[in-house]
């Protein structure tokens, strides 16, 4: 009994000695939240509290202090990630504004952040893709124009430049298929239905971009080479 009394008298006075030094370093700590430093006021705080884990209100105090230290953190990811997003900097402005959510997951401008994040970073990968479709259609790789015109749809079936493309692309393939066999073989333009197909497939390739102007002019020669009479005065009166 006698050693349980006494191992109390000295946590109790263990209490005591170290009660100025608690009272000035709470003093301290809160000064430091005032002023919004709160990663020294949390310092201070485990400081209290490998010395009197007991102190009256020390975990408020801890808890309160990482609040603020959070809303600083939260403050600070919200500049950065729209400065960011002013410099078109997508990447680091939705990771700031990701972890400031994660902080904070109720906070109304980090979400509206993100919601800027992802339209811009749409638009720049769609004209990104856009502009790699016009690329494969001039080198005269059609299908994987497509592709990539597909790609977009597949995001945004709004895009209507992304439908006419594909389109295009695709009218494109067609028409240079029909040429080329027609250059290849002119001798199956006899077949009548077979010319008047070619002829029209011709008359579209001369509105499409993209197609070689050596390609429609040897298979023009071909066509008129294999044009009838008949086909001929048509032509002529039409």
């Amino acid at each position: 009994m006698r050693i349980q009394e006494n191992q109390t008298t000295l946590a109790l006075k263990k209490r005591i000695a170290s009660l100025p030094v608690v009272v000035a370093k709470m003093r301290e700590a809160r000064n430091f939240e005032l002023e919004e430093e709160y990663g020294e006021a949390l310092s201070l705080y485990a400081d209290i509290k490998d010395l009197d884990p007991a102190t009256r209100s020390l975990q408020g105090r801890i808890d309160s202090a990482q609040a603020g230290a959070n809303r600083v953190k939260v403050k600070s990811l919200l500049s950065t990630g729209f400065r960011a997003l002013s410099e078109r900097n997508f990447e680091l402005s939705r990771n700031s504004f990701k972890s400031a959510l994660e902080l904070d997951p109720k906070n109304l401008a980090a979400i509206g952040g993100l919601q800027q994040v992802q339209k811009l970073d749409d638009v720049r990968w769609i004209r990104a893709k856009l502009s790699k479709a016009e690329e494969l259609i001039g080198l005269e790789r059609w299908q994987n124009a497509t592709a990539v015109y597909d790609e977009i749809l597949n995001r945004d079936r709004n895009i209507l430049s992304a439908t006419e493309g594909k389109r295009r692309a695709q009218q494109l393939e067609y028409v240079f298929k029909v040429l080329t066999e027609v250059n290849k073989a002119p001798n199956k333009l006899s077949d009548s239905r077979l010319f008047t197909d070619a002829e029209r497939v011709l008359q579209t390739a001369t509105k499409l971009d993209s197609i070689g102007d050596k390609l429609i002019a040897v298979s023009y020669t071909h066509l008129r080479a294999h044009e009838t009479r008949e086909d001929r005065v048509c032509r002529l009166l039409g």
